[in-house]
C-alpha cells in the first residue's frame, strides 16, 4: 500500500471538512475550525476539566499551527468563548452530586438554539456524535462568526424544524444571563444587606482586593493586598489544594477582613461575571465610572475597554462584531457603524460606564 505525504495545509482542510465546516482558502488554523475542534473534543471528554479539553487540542494541532508558542493562550481564549456563547458549562451552572468535582470542570451543553431578535438563530450546544444534528439542507446553510454558529433569517416555521430535531429552544432573554436594569445604587445596597446577614469570616489572609483610589483605566493595577482601608470592595481569596481563588465581596475595617460573601450568587453565573458587574457600580456610586472609548476605524468603529465586561455584555459584542487589536486599552472590539448607538446605549444604562474621546475627556 502506497503512503502519501500531504501537507499540514490538507490536513486543516480535512479537519475542516470533518468537522462539517465549509471549505476556504484558510491555510492557518483559524477561529471556526479551532472552536470546532474544541467542541468535538468537549463531546468526548466531558464533564472534565478546562485543563483536559486544553491539552487534548493542543496536543493534536501543535505541529499544525505556524505559532505553536501561542497554540496554548489561543486555545485557552476560545474555551472561554465557548463557555460564554453557552456551548460549554462550567460547574457552577449545573448541579451534580458529586461532592469531589473540581470547580474548574467544564460540561457539554445540549444542543439547542437562539432565535435573536434580528431573526438570525444562533446554534449552541455539543453533540457527541456529530457537531451538529441538523440535516444538510440546513447544515449548509449555517454561517460562521468566529466561534457563533449562525443560521440566517428563516421562515417562521424554522424554530419548531430545529425543536423537532431535538434543539432545545431558549429565549435570548434566558441565553444572556443578565440581570434586570438596575442602578448603581440599589446594587450596593442589595450587596450591603447580604453582607450584614453573614456570619464573619474572620481574618482572610493572602487576601487580594480591588482598590477605590486606584485609575479605573488599568484594572491589572488596581489589585493589591489591604492596608488600611474600611468599605465594601471586591476581593479574592486562596482555596486549599491549588484551585483557583475565589471571588467574592469583602467588607475590610482598616484593612481588616470581617466578612467575605463568595460569588456567584446566583445559580448559571460565573464569580468572575458578578464580581466584575458589582465593581462597576461600585465605581459609579463612588462617582469614579469606569470607561469605555470610541475610535474610528477602517472597517468600522472600535470600542475600546480598560477593565473586564461580564460574559453576557461581550456576547452582545461578539455577536454583532468582533475582537480587534487593542491600543492602549485592555481589549477592543470592532462593530459595525450602524450597531453603535445600540451598543453604547446598552453600556451606558446597564453597565454604567461613560465614554471618552481619544484624548481622555469624558463626553456627556
Amino acid at each position: 500500500m502506497a503512503v502519501t505525504a500531504i501537507t499540514s495545509r490538507e490536513l486543516l482542510q480535512a479537519m475542516r471538512q470533518a468537522c462539517g465546516l465549509p471549505r476556504v482558502n484558510e491555510k492557518h488554523l483559524d477561529e471556526p475550525l479551532l472552536a470546532a475542534l474544541i467542541r468535538r473534543a468537549a463531546g468526548f471528554l466531558c464533564p472534565c476539566s478546562r485543563t483536559t479539553v486544553a491539552a487534548s487540542v493542543v496536543e493534536s494541532l501543535e505541529f499544525l499551527c505556524d505559532q505553536p508558542e501561542t497554540l496554548r493562550d489561543r486555545v485557552d481564549a476560545a474555551i472561554e468563548s465557548l463557555i460564554a456563547f453557552g456551548d460549554l458549562l462550567e460547574l457552577n451552572q449545573v448541579t451534580i452530586d458529586d461532592p469531589n468535582a473540581k470547580g474548574t470542570w467544564i460540561f457539554a451543553a445540549p444542543p439547542g438554539f437562539v432565535k435573536l431578535r434580528s431573526g438570525t438563530v444562533l446554534l449552541l450546544g455539543i453533540s457527541r456524535d456529530e457537531s451538529m444534528p441538523l440535516p444538510s439542507e440546513l447544515s449548509e446553510q449555517v454561517m460562521y462568526n468566529r466561534f457563533a454558529r449562525l443560521l440566517p433569517i428563516g421562515d417562521k416555521g424554522q424554530s419548531a424544524a430545529l425543536a423537532a430535531l431535538g434543539l432545545t429552544a431558549h429565549t435570548e432573554e434566558a441565553w444572556a444571563r443578565q440581570p434586570p436594569t438596575t442602578t448603581p445604587q440599589a446594587l450596593v445596597e442589595k450587596l450591603g444587606s447580604k453582607l450584614s446577614s453573614i456570619p464573619a469570616s474572620g481574618d482572610l489572609p493572602e487576601l487580594t482586593f480591588v482598590r477605590s483610589d486606584s485609575d479605573v483605566r488599568y484594572y491589572r493595577g488596581r489589585w493589591g493586598a489591604p492596608r488600611n482601608e474600611t468599605g465594601m470592595f471586591i476581593g479574592r481569596r486562596p482555596q486549599e489544594f491549588g484551585r483557583e481563588a475565589r471571588w467574592g465581596v469583602v467588607q475590610l475595617t482598616n484593612g481588616v477582613s470581617g466578612k467575605f460573601l463568595d460569588l456567584p450568587t446566583r445559580p448559571r453565573w460565573r464569580g468572575c461575571d458578578e464580581a466584575w458587574y458589582i465593581q462597576m457600580a461600585l465605581d459609579a456610586s463612588r462617582r469614579t465610572p469606569q470607561e469605555y472609548r470610541v475610535r474610528a476605524g477602517n472597517d468600522g468603529v472600535h470600542l475600546d475597554f480598560f477593565s473586564p465586561v461580564p460574559s453576557w455584555a461581550e456576547r452582545r459584542l461578539a455577536i454583532v462584531g468582533e475582537p480587534a487589536p487593542r491600543e492602549k486599552c485592555l481589549f477592543s472590539y470592532r462593530v459595525p457603524q450602524s450597531e453603535l448607538k445600540a451598543q453604547e446605549e446598552y453600556l451606558q444604562k446597564n453597565l454604567w460606564l461613560v465614554r471618552v474621546d481619544d484624548k481622555g475627556v469624558v463626553e456627556g
